[in-house]
């Protein structure tokens, strides 16, 4: 089944260029892709003024919950391979910032997370 993650972040600190991070983050997660082909697709995209990121995987996952798993554990590891660190992240990780969209032959459902 096909899933897409979205995911929210702030980003705090001393930030002299979000866009670059951001677009570093994306390297990474190009390279992930490169290594798992369960990472079908992403994007992403930042709004400095309000000092957040967001970023879309598109992946191959067999339930919502591994969708989240897999897909915050791509994200978390893109965010470090650029020297970002993430405290906090297993109490308020993508469960707490991310929606999940279903995606088959009838269209695409939204689900909603709960937080387990």
């Amino acid at each position: 089944m096909k899933y897409a993650m979205k995911a929210s972040l702030s980003v705090r600190g001393d930030i002299d260029d979000l866009g670059e991070i951001v677009d570093a983050i994306a390297d990474e997660l190009a390279d992930l892709q490169d290594c798992d082909d369960k990472l079908l697709d992403f994007a992403y995209g930042s709004d400095a003024t309000g000092n957040t990121v967001q970023f879309e995987l598109t992946v191959e996952c067999d339930s919502v919950d591994e969708t989240v798993t897999i897909g915050g554990s791509w994200l978390r590891t893109a965010i470090h391979a650029t020297g970002g660190y993430t405290p906090g992240w297993e109490d308020s990780g993508p469960r707490q910032h991310a929606i999940v969209y279903e995606i088959d032959e009838a269209g695409v459902h939204v689900r909603p997370l709960e937080r387990v």
